[in-house]
């Protein structure tokens, strides 16, 4: 293991060569794109902002996004090697190299369907919540705590976390999601992304407690940034005001 002296030498070295990376990166020759590449988490992009994205499309026609699933952590650095314009995370936040703009905040609550509640309405309506019920989004945001979700949500509402979390675990929340449609069990449910399923009542709540969220939907670029990236923004931070107030309405 590093001594302390190795951690700091380690910090400086990753910096500078992060610094000749971008410098190279800047050296070479790309063809000319006309779009806009947006990384995005993949449930986000699937469930809350592909049906929305059309709206943009229709207000700013000289824009050509292409989104991108994906979820590993960005930097700067990783921002030019891809030649992404800005990303769309789920995390609690805290980026220091790049500019970093909270667009939605999220709310936790648990989703199962229909069928799985009336199969175990007796035990619901009890209280009982048995760990291999739970279904699990393996990775929330990059480097989370294992079961964070979870585990916050019953911390939260004063209820006994599980020594040993048996239910099923997945890697994405889309994938969980699935998984409580078809009555394997109860997701962690985000608001994003489940509301309009819990308005057409294709998912239902075993329980009414909503938590919020330790981590928010952040819109990252880097500091120099293009005209077509802050319309982005300002697309996402109004579409993120008309969410809110769609879910206060349902909460």
């Amino acid at each position: 293991s590093l001594t302390p002296q190795g951690k700091q030498l380690a910090g400086t070295t990753t910096h500078s060569l992060a610094d000749l990376s971008r410098a190279v990166a800047s050296l070479k020759i790309r063809p000319h794109t006309q779009h806009t590449t947006l990384s995005c988490s993949p449930s986000f992009a699937m469930l809350w902002l592909t049906p929305r994205i059309g709206s943009l499309i229709q207000a700013q026609p000289q824009l050509s996004v292409r989104i991108q699933g994906e979820f590993h952590m960005l930097d700067s650095f990783r921002l030019e090697e891809d030649d992404i314009k800005a990303g769309i995370r789920f995390d609690p936040g805290g980026y220091t190299d790049l500019k970093a703009t909270e667009f939605l905040d999220e709310w936790l609550i648990p989703v199962c369907s229909p069928h799985f509640l009336a199969q175990h309405a007796s035990a619901l309506k009890q209280g009982q919540l048995r760990s291999e019920w739970m279904l699990h989004d393996a990775n929330p945001w990059d480097n989370a705590p294992e079961n964070a979700e979870w585990n916050h949500w019953l911390k939260k509402t004063g209820r006994p976390v599980p020594a040993h979390h048996t239910g099923m675990h997945f890697n994405l929340s889309q994938l969980a999601l699935t998984a409580a449609l078809s009555g394997q069990g109860i997701a962690m449910g985000r608001l994003a992304l489940v509301l309009e399923d819990l308005k057409k009542q294709l998912l239902v709540c075993p329980f009414a407690e909503a938590v919020k969220s330790q981590a928010s939907y952040y819109l990252v670029s880097a500091s120099i940034e293009g005209e077509e990236v802050n319309l982005i923004r300002q697309w996402l931070l109004e579409e993120g005001r008309r969410f809110v107030e769609q879910r206060a309405s349902y909460l």
